[in-house]
């Protein structure tokens, strides 16, 4: 009984062999297509702020084509995205992480687009939208906010990306704030309703013999927060327009863009964007650049 295991681990080990061999890393075919598993490196220097053997993508290629998900990396080593392909093409799930590392957002990546259930998170790993989009890549039917303790922030239903319907927006304590109803993305005035927090009841308490008096403190006022003002904190963000549509995304500092990416639209459509570097526009690109790339 010994000698049979021992034979069929060997076998089973000579099959694991030849199955990791058959996978050489970094080849190509006599027809110059790239097969397999490639890890393709900065020795092009694409990222300048990187070094020349810093990984910047790993995946596998099948007929010179990406296939299935590929991860890229940031100069620090992080994974960045992972991405699906199909005939080198990204179609399928995704997930994009933050420099420093955590999980950003999450869902379905099809043509250059969000489409189903999308998922963004707090940089401390609290949900922070949960939306749904349709095959267009507008939202559609259920969205919800959260704020970064957990609690929720905004519910309602929307409809190609406009409000629809009654939206409620609550405190960071989780009470509801306001009530109102929206049609085609415009708000009802006569519909909103204001919501006072429920006083507490006093509490009836027996009496106490008295205690020598103690001067009392003034106490310590916190410091307000950059998030408690409506101020970005410090690090990559990404922000949206009325139309929850992306407006700006890359790295901020004290609220404002220092890198990366301001998208302008006219209507429906993406007519510009400005490429951000040190705080200034050093680049503009219009939708035909974006065409001949």
């Amino acid at each position: 009984m010994l000698n049979k295991l021992v034979v069929l681990y060997f076998f089973a080990f000579i099959t694991l062999q030849t199955s990791k061999g058959a996978d050489t890393l970094n080849v190509t075919d006599g027809d110059g297509k790239r097969q397999g598993w490639w890890i393709n490196l900065n020795s092009k220097n694409q990222l300048a702020d990187c070094g020349i053997d810093q990984k910047l993508e790993e995946g596998r290629y099948k007929d010179g084509l990406k296939n299935g998900i590929w991860k890229t990396y940031n100069c620090a080593g992080k994974v960045k995205t992972e991405m699906t392909y199909v005939n080198d093409r990204k179609n399928g799930y995704a997930k994009v992480y933050y420099s420093v590392g955590g999980l950003m957002e999450e869902g379905i990546w099809q043509g250059n687009k969000w489409t189903g259930k999308y998922k963004f998170y707090h940089e401390n790993g609290q949900l922070y939208y949960d939306f749904n989009y349709n095959e267009e890549g507008k939202r559609e039917g259920q969205q919800k906010y959260y704020y970064d303790n957990g609690k929720l922030m905004v519910e309602g239903n929307w409809h190609e990306s406009k409000e629809a319907g009654v939206i409620k927006e609550y405190n960071r304590d989780g009470k509801l704030v306001t009530e109102s109803t929206y049609n085609d993305g415009i708000i009802d005035e006569a519909s909103v309703k204001i919501f006072k927090p429920e006083a507490e009841k006093p509490k009836v308490e027996e009496p106490k013999k008295e205690e020598p008096k103690v001067e009392a403190k003034e106490p310590v006022k916190e410091p307000v927060k950059p998030a408690d003002i409506g101020m970005l904190s410090d690090g990559f963000h990404k922000t949206f327009d009325s139309k929850g549509r992306v407006n700006k995304e890359g790295e901020f500092k004290k609220g404002i863009l220092i890198e990366g990416k301001a998208y302008i639209y006219e209507g429906n459509k993406l007519v510009k964007t400005n490429i951000i570097k040190g705080g200034t526009v050093v680049k503009t690109e219009t939708d035909k650049d974006a065409k001949k790339k």
